[in-house]
């Protein structure tokens, strides 16, 4: 009876064991085989930070443009053919809204000085003794010439202001634009006319004398 309790006993130990050895060996192989955490996947690159340049709807329609939404739709469809831009979209107030990188804006800043220039360039052609002055903001010109102004040089007086206009919002600036225009006589200094650019000349070339 001694005997058989002790042989029950000890194939019960030995049973434990195995027991122990086995949950151990499947602990082990489950610790070994458990997956690689996963990856976080990245998060996309932003891209370059845009801004937006409003040219006010009365810019627009004093300088060139029909004065309805018609006319600010000419203005955008005109700035997409003319620049690479990140947007470019028309408010209901008629603004003009332009998207731009800070590279977009300072390539079509530039595209717009190679007008200027283009302008001074013809201006000088007529006579050396032409020349003409902005102020720091594209707000005032003055210029001495003389009636010898031809239309080549008359651009000077036409397209050049606006060009300083679009150049002003580019620019960060904000409100309405207009350029005052102050003329003199390239020989005598003497003052012969002055104005403000949206309102046209208002003097024939006879004033600018001689």
């Amino acid at each position: 009876m001694e005997k058989s309790q002790s042989r029950q006993k000890t194939g019960l130990q030995t049973t434990t064991a195995l027991l122990l050895v086995t949950l151990t060996m499947l602990f082990a192989t489950a610790c070994g085989s458990a997956p690689p955490a996963s990856t976080p996947t990245p998060s996309p690159r932003p891209g370059p930070k845009t801004e937006q340049v409003v040219y006010p709807a009365q810019f627009l329609y004093t300088f060139g443009f029909e004065k309805n939404l018609n006319g600010s739709r000419k203005a955008a469809k005109k700035f997409k053919e003319t620049g690479d831009f990140t947007d470019v979209y028309v408010k209901k107030n008629g603004d003009v809204i332009i998207v731009v990188t800070e590279q977009q804006r300072q390539e079509r800043i530039q595209k717009n000085d190679k007008w200027i220039e283009t302008g001074e360039e013809n201006f000088q052609q007529v006579s050396s003794n032409y020349r003409y002055e902005i102020n720091s903001d594209g707000t005032a010109m003055t210029i001495w010439t003389d009636r010898n102004l031809t239309p080549t040089g008359g651009d000077i007086l036409t397209v050049t202001p606006i060009e300083y206009g679009y150049n002003y919002y580019l620019k960060g600036n904000t409100g309405i634009w207009d350029m005052t225009i102050t003329v003199r006589n390239c020989h005598t200094d003497q003052l012969i006319h002055q104005y403000q650019f949206s309102q046209g000349w208002g003097f024939n070339a006879d004033q600018l004398g001689d």
